[in-house]
């Protein structure tokens, strides 16, 4: 995975912080956000439930997103993942939660834009 990519999205959550441009603004969202979902998942210690079996289903999920056979139930679970990573025991997993909620908050028409 590059590091721009990476950096892209943890920078979109640094302005969520401080209330500037928040949106991803790329053609190619779904894949940079794949990507940035591998290279965390290295980084989950795998002892809590939100992220050990929460973050494999992110990934599914934006899989079916970015193939565009994704329906409003799969939106509506996606959001419920990445609300539940809130519970997480790590700072890896909360972190992680936190970004994707700034993503999926600011760059929602792209994600309605899959559902059927």
């Amino acid at each position: 995975m590059s590091k721009e990519i990476v950096l892209r999205i943890q920078e979109l959550y640094e302005n969520w912080i401080k209330d500037d441009m928040t949106s991803l603004g790329s053609a190619d969202i779904f894949a940079n956000l794949l990507e940035y979902v591998k290279e965390t998942q290295k980084d989950i210690c795998g002892k809590c439930i939100p992220c050990r079996d929460g973050v494999p289903q992110i990934e599914k999920l934006l899989t079916k997103f970015e193939d565009g056979s994704v329906d409003k139930g799969q939106l509506l679970t996606l959001e419920s993942y990445v609300q539940n990573l809130r519970s997480s025991k790590c700072s890896v997993g909360i972190d992680f939660g936190k970004t994707m909620e700034v993503v999926l908050r600011n760059n929602f028409n792209d994600f309605y834009k899959k559902v059927r």
